[in-house]
C-alpha cells in the first residue's frame, strides 16, 4: 500500500511539470466531477457506483443485495461542432429503479428547470435506444441525483424535490440535490461527516494526497484505497480524457473572458454616459458654470476631446488651448 508520503511526492513532482492545465492553481489532478473522470470511474468500477448511490440518495438498501446496470450514451455538450462533450448515464437497481446523475458548476436553482426538461428527454430516449417499452416508466421509481459543484452553494448540503400537486402526489419520482461546496467547508472546519459527505469531498479532492487522505476517513481496509487511488492515477494519465478536460477549461475561460470584457465595456460606457448626462445637467441647472474649469478636469481623467466638446459644448479648438 502507497503511504501519504508517496502521494504527497507525487503532488510535487505533477507541479515541477507545470502543465498548463494547473496553472495558477494548487490542483495537481483533474476534478472527479467532470462528465469524463466521474463516468469512467463509476462505470468502471460498479460495485464503488451502487454503493455511492445508496449513500447519496438515502435508499435503505444493502449493496449486497442489490444488482446494477448502466446505459452511458455520449453527445456533444451543444452540437456536433462542439470540441467538448457531456456523458449521460442512467443506472438501473435491481430494474425497479432508474437513477440520472448529473454533475453541474452552475448555481442549482437557475439550472432547475432545464435540468427537469433535460432529464425527461434522455430518460425517454435512452429507455427508447435500449428497447424497453416507455409505458414501463409508470412501473419504475425515477430519480436525479444533481450533484452542484458551484463554489458558491454552500448554504444547505441537501434538497428533495418532489412533484406533489393538492391531489396528486408523485411518489416515485423525485430529484436529490448535493452541493459539495457546503460538504468540503464542513470538513475542513473539523466537522465529522458521514460516509455519502466524505464521498462528496473526495470526488471534490485537487490533489492526490488530499484524495488519499479523505479515503481513509471513508475505507478502514486498503485494498479499497489502493484501488480506487490506482484508478484516480489512471485517469489522470488517460490523454483521451485529460483532452476533454483541458478542452473544456479553455472553453469555460473564453465564455468567462467575454462576459468579463462585456461587464468592463458596458462599464465604461455607462462611465461615460453618467458623467456626459451629469455635467449638461449640472450646467442646464446652472450648478456648473465655468466650461473651461469642467473641460480641464475631464482632460486629468485622459478622456477624449470628442467625448469633452459633447459634454461641455466647447469646440475641440477650445479645449486644446486649455492643455
Amino acid at each position: 500500500m502507497h503511504k501519504l508520503k508517496y502521494y504527497e511526492n507525487l503532488d510535487n513532482e505533477v507541479r515541477k511539470q507545470n502543465k498548463k492545465m494547473f496553472k495558477n492553481s494548487e490542483r495537481t489532478i483533474i476534478p472527479l466531477t467532470s462528465d469524463g473522470p466521474f463516468k469512467a470511474f463509476f462505470s468502471k468500477n460498479p460495485d464503488y457506483l451502487k454503493e455511492f448511490l445508496i449513500l447519496e440518495t438515502n435508499l435503505n438498501l444493502d449493496p449486497d443485495e442489490v444488482s446494477i446496470s448502466t446505459y452511458i450514451d455520449e453527445l456533444p455538450i451543444e452540437n456536433k461542432i462542439s470540441k467538448t462533450f457531456r456523458i449521460d448515464i442512467l443506472v438501473y437497481l435491481n430494474d425497479n429503479m432508474i437513477i440520472n446523475i448529473e454533475s453541474n458548476g452552475k448555481k442549482y436553482s437557475d439550472i432547475m428547470y432545464r435540468n427537469l426538461i433535460y432529464m425527461a428527454k434522455i430518460t425517454g430516449t435512452s429507455l427508447l435506444k435500449k428497447g424497453e417499452n416507455i409505458n414501463n416508466l409508470k412501473n419504475i421509481e425515477l430519480l436525479q441525483l444533481n450533484i452542484n459543484t458551484n463554489k458558491l452553494d454552500d448554504n444547505f448540503g441537501e434538497d428533495v424535490l418532489k412533484l406533489k400537486g393538492k391531489h396528486i402526489n408523485a411518489k416515485k419520482f423525485s430529484i436529490i440535490v448535493k452541493n459539495i461546496a457546503y460538504y468540503k467547508k464542513l470538513y475542513y472546519n473539523k466537522t465529522k461527516l458521514d460516509k455519502a459527505g466524505l464521498w462528496l469531498v473526495f470526488l471534490s479532492a485537487q490533489t492526490y494526497s488530499e484524495a488519499y487522505k479523505i479515503l481513509c476517513e471513508i475505507y478502514n481496509d486498503e485494498n479499497h484505497i489502493d484501488q480506487i487511488m490506482e484508478e484516480v492515477f489512471k485517469l489522470n494519465h488517460n490523454k483521451k480524457i485529460l483532452t476533454r478536460w483541458e478542452a473544456q477549461m479553455l472553453e469555460d475561460l473564453a465564455n468567462y473572458t467575454e462576459k468579463e470584457n462585456a461587464i468592463k465595456e458596458g462599464h465604461e460606457e455607462g462611465l461615460k454616459k453618467g458623467i456626459r448626462e451629469g455635467i449638461k445637467e449640472g450646467i442646464k441647472e446652472g450648478k456648473i458654470k465655468e466650461k473651461n474649469e469642467i473641460a480641464r478636469n475631464l482632460l486629468k481623467e485622459n478622456l477624449d476631446v470628442n467625448l469633452i466638446s459633447k459634454t461641455t459644448g466647447l469646440s475641440i479648438e477650445e479645449i486644446n488651448n486649455l492643455k
